[in-house]
């Protein structure tokens, strides 16, 4: 091995051992940010919403049962598919330990009056007249508090009021059942 070789070899190792002085702490940084925007579900947040009334409805008034929370927009089709899969579990299960959520984030567009045309194309009034369905309107930006950059996205809250699981995309009724049993 002639001089240069060896020269750059060292070179090499050199570079190799800076990179990972740097690159490490990133990776560590990083993870530190991913982790922190996880702290909300290591705790409680009740959340409050206006419903189509414009009373004032809240998490808390439901302590101790399961809630399934769904930020939504009207106009958005995968979140469609999610209401329709929520409305088969209702159809599917009778049960008075879950409360189901569908909290609007587009609150400029989504008036109360535009929430109600969506219940009524998808039949969801008699869920809603049960108690164990509320639509409202995140008037207090909580979708900002749980890091909520599109819809839809899902949370289940458990009956101590602690996040368990988030999700964001599409659920089906399998997923609901499944999220919903892992806490019973």
């Amino acid at each position: 091995m002639s001089e240069n070789d060896s020269s750059l070899k060292r070179s090499f190792n050199i570079n190799r051992k800076t990179i990972a002085m740097f690159v490490i702490p990133l990776i560590l940084l990083g993870s530190l940010f991913v982790f922190a925007g996880f702290e909300g579900f290591s705790g409680t947040t009740d959340i409050e919403v206006a419903d189509l009334d414009g009373n004032t409805i809240s998490t808390a008034d439901y302590s101790g049962k399961i809630q399934f929370i769904e930020f939504f927009a009207t106009w958005c089709t995968s979140c469609k598919q999610i209401t329709q899969a929520i409305a088969s579990y209702h159809q599917k299960y009778q049960f008075s330990d879950v409360i189901f959520w569908s909290i609007s984030i587009d609150t400029p567009h989504d008036q109360p009056n535009i929430i109600q045309n969506y219940i009524n194309d998808n039949n969801l009034s008699s869920y809603i007249d049960q108690g164990t369905w509320n639509f409202g309107r995140d008037l207090k930006d909580y979708h900002e508090i749980l890091d909520v950059t599109g819809v839809p996205h899902t949370f289940l809250m458990a009956p101590n009021g602690s996040f368990v699981k988030n999700y964001i995309g599409v659920l089906n009724i399998d997923d609901i059942e499944d999220w919903i049993n892992s806490l019973r």
